[in-house]
């Protein structure tokens, strides 16, 4: 006897252009996320599987992402292959004169510190599932502070939404000056919003009401700048017309 076992069941994804592409998916029993049966790289989107009840996770970056499970059930038959598209997700848009940014975290509405995927600022496009989200941005790696962006994100099935990040303050020194202090920005809690050193970048603040302070290394904290108003859309301009000595 020879018996025929035909392997005719199982998982194929479709990542599309629009979200940025995958690094690594796998393929795991429904309801033990942790507990992986499968998994490929990019260059392969479908994989044979026995039938039963599946999730799938994916990593859009080998390094600079987070691994992220998709929450949807995958009911596997006896002869099908059974196509999940992730085709939903977040694009951000930074304006050229910010000067970039460093990182940028998604996370849950309204629970900041929850991280649920992050890139750097050579991907500005991820896969995400239908949900409500934040964001958050670094613009410096090190000399700066972690801003959560206040809008709530709402990704629809099949929905790509583009956060244009596009608010914030100009600062403007005197003529041929050279950036070589630091600077804070205090919202109107009192709370350092944003810092940076040794730059005339123009930062990003969420709409609102702040304070500038500016210092040499070490020094003294001057107020430069009080009220200034930071609306959605728009940078505002303070200039500085004295630096510390």
């Amino acid at each position: 006897q020879v018996v025929t076992l035909k392997l005719a069941s199982g998982i194929r994804i479709e990542v599309p252009q629009e979200v940025g592409g995958v690094a690594r998916w796998e393929v795991m029993k429904s309801g033990k996320p942790e507990q992986v049966l499968q998994w490929h790289r990019s260059d392969r989107l479908v994989t044979p599987l026995p039938p039963g009840e599946y999730q799938v996770a994916v990593k859009p970056d080998e390094y600079y992402s987070e691994r992220l499970v998709w929450p949807q059930k995958i009911q596997v038959q006896p002869d099908q292959v059974v196509t999940l598209k992730l085709a939903s997700g977040i694009r951000i848009e930074v304006p050229q004169e910010v000067g970039g940014i460093a990182r940028w975290d998604v996370v849950k509405f309204g629970k900041p510190d929850q991280v649920l995927q992050w890139h750097r600022n050579d991907r500005l496009v991820t896969p995400l599932p239908p949900g409500e989200y934040q964001l958050a941005v670094k613009p410096d790696e090190y000399y700066s502070q972690r801003l959560a962006w206040p809008q709530k994100i709402v990704v629809q099935p099949d929905q790509v939404v583009t956060l244009r990040i596009a608010s914030g303050i100009r600062m403007i020194g005197p003529p041929g000056a050279k950036p070589d202090f630091e600077f804070q920005f205090l919202n109107d809690q009192k709370q350092t919003a944003q810092s940076g050193r040794q730059t005339w970048n123009t930062q990003l603040l969420p709409p609102g009401t702040y304070s500038l302070q500016i210092r040499r290394e070490y020094g003294q904290w001057k107020i430069v700048a009080e009220h200034v108003e930071v609306r959605e859309g728009q940078f505002t301009d303070v200039r500085i017309s004295e630096l510390p000595k």
